[in-house]
């Protein structure tokens, strides 16, 4: 009898990596969670919140805090795809050249989660 193993399929078009940062989470302007990324990747993110108010396929926007300065951090729109007891995935959304340069800072300002 053969046994065949379950998998988890990805469907990430981007790899991700471990990254600890601080971000908001802000709908129309006001911040909704203040959380904590755990990966991020060029498609999107993974944030570690308790937070129980975000709305699956809903667009937000994500303040990544880059170190200490108040002036150091990058915004980013997003819309949640996945929703799990830790936290949220995000995949970006309007994805741009200044897009690509805010995730550029992000992470290259990131500490390594873990």
């Amino acid at each position: 009898m053969e046994m065949i193993a379950a998998s988890v399929v990805e469907q990430r078009w981007s790899q991700r990596r471990d990254v600890l940062l601080d971000v908001d989470v802000l709908e129309n302007g006001e911040i909704i969670a203040s959380c904590q990324s755990r990966d991020v990747g060029l498609g999107g993110v993974f944030i570690q919140t308790d937070a129980h108010n975000l709305v699956a396929d809903c667009d937000y926007e994500l303040c990544f805090s880059l170190g200490q300065k108040e002036m150091a951090k990058q915004k980013l729109k997003a819309k949640v795809v996945r929703n799990s007891p830790d936290g949220y995935g995000f995949m970006f959304k309007d994805f741009d050249t200044n897009s690509f340069r805010a995730l550029q800072e992000i992470m290259r300002h990131s500490t390594i989660a873990r």
